[in-house]
């Protein structure tokens, strides 16, 4: 008896130890690999990480990994600049070559500068372009307005919201002049090669919008470039069937918090009452003007 309890009691322990030695070899799984582009050239710096989890690695001068997951299912994401991301289902692999393709795209986008166009990847100016089609989605009707939180390191500042005048301050970096005077803080706008107020601007016409911040950037402008420039390109005709685009907006405005206001009997009281503390030595309003704006019988004089 006292053998068939031990015998039981050490295939428990067996059974125990069994698990934990699989969930630590399920925990503890390494995956090991290279990582090359298209043309068999070994990448170094990739970054490949566990999606889900802050486990990660980076590959070396050798353009091999190494990386121990965490997870029971887990999905390994390779990530590089100037390159597609990649992500590849582990599964029961233990080695895996990655083959990143360039990001064409990215590394070919023309940006307008102060002498013509470059390509952005070879540009060493200060240069931002801004994402056409999410300006035309903000609900704003001037383009001014529209720049807010768009584009890094410009500042928009609007003063009034009186229709015609609610166009907003553009700032570069900050203010960069001495001078605060009227338009010698604003930044220069070319559209087309021509200056013009940024206001008078359709959203709907632009097609490149690129802004020039630093002085390497802006030298070709002189001082008038002190400020920064924004370069703005408009659409232009092209060949091929006509297109119709409609654009509608509405908004309505309702009050959350009204005024109460008193009569003008109560108002022409407490005037005499205040007149009366400051000492006063007259009154606005005598006893019969009270008593007209009371019985309201001259509507027109005493309303």
């Amino acid at each position: 008896m006292k053998n068939r309890h031990l015998k039981k009691l050490f295939l428990i322990t067996l059974f125990s130890v069994g698990n934990m030695l699989f969930c630590m070899a399920q925990s503890g799984h390494k995956v090991t690999g290279r990582v090359m582009d298209t043309k068999n050239e070994l990448l170094i710096g990739v970054n490949v990480m566990e999606v889900g989890t802050t486990n990660g690695a980076v590959t070396d001068i050798n353009g091999t990994y190494i990386i121990h997951l965490t997870t029971q299912d887990p999905v390994l994401r390779f990530t590089y600049v100037g390159f597609k991301e990649r992500e590849v289902q582990v599964g029961k692999q233990g080695i895996i070559d990655i083959f990143l393709e360039e990001e064409t795209e990215a590394l070919e986008e023309v940006v307008v500068i102060g002498y013509g166009t470059q390509k952005k990847v070879s540009v060493t100016g200060a240069v931002s372009n801004a994402e056409v089609k999410q300006l035309q989605a903000v609900p704003a009707a001037s383009l001014s307005n529209a720049l807010g939180g768009t584009i890094p390191g410009i500042i928009t500042r609007q003063s009034s919201g009186e229709p015609g005048f609610d166009g907003a301050a553009l700032y570069i970096r900050g203010m960069a002049t001495l001078n605060t005077g009227s338009g010698f803080t604003s930044p220069l706008i070319l559209v087309d090669g021509v200056e013009r107020d940024i206001n008078v601007v359709n959203i709907q016409e632009v097609e490149s919008f690129t802004i020039l911040k630093d002085a390497s950037a802006t030298a070709v402008y002189g001082v008038q470039g002190a400020n920064g420039v924004i370069l703005i390109t408009t659409k232009k005709g092209v060949q091929g069937k006509p297109k119709v685009t409609y654009r509608g907006e509405y908004a309505t405005l309702q009050g959350k918090r009204f005024p109460q206001y008193i009569e003008a009997y109560e108002f022409a009281t407490l005037m005499n009452e205040a007149a009366f503390n400051s000492q006063l030595s007259s009154l606005p309003w005598s006893s019969e003007d009270i008593q007209t704006f009371k019985d309201g019988s001259e509507p027109y004089l005493y309303p």
